[in-house]
């Protein structure tokens, strides 16, 4: 598949002012792979998706990339199935994609390193 995209879940570090911290919320994202997949690499671009997180099945997701608009369609009942398992799909533009279970894969996204997500569903063009 020469295109990728992570829907995925991520964490902010903690902040902390004096003695007080916060857990801050998690949130959702899409990271883009314009060259394949590889959690080795930095994704080409990634943007937030719902802040904080909300489910990505039953419901279309979207959110703006430089390359067009990235719509997901996650299955209801998609969370349950095993890694590796269709899933929904996704598209960018007039780009189509097929969108597997993953729930493993980590990375983190240039400039936020201290940020870690985590794959929910992975999607191949």
């Amino acid at each position: 598949s020469k295109h990728n995209i992570y829907l995925a879940t991520c964490t902010r570090p903690r902040s902390c002012l004096l003695i007080i911290c916060d857990n801050p919320d998690p949130f959702t994202a899409a990271a883009y792979y314009a060259s394949g997949a590889s959690t080795t690499a930095k994704p080409s671009e990634v943007t937030t998706i719902t802040d904080p997180a909300s489910p990505w099945e039953g419901t279309p997701r979207q959110g703006k990339l430089t390359t067009g608009t990235v719509v997901s369609t996650i299955d209801v009942g998609a969370k349950g199935v095993k890694k590796g398992d269709i899933a929904g799909t996704a598209k960018i533009g007039a780009e189509e994609f097929v969108c597997f279970r993953d729930g493993e894969s980590r990375f983190t996204v240039a400039g936020w390193d201290e940020w870690s997500c985590v794959a929910d569903y992975w999607c191949a063009s």
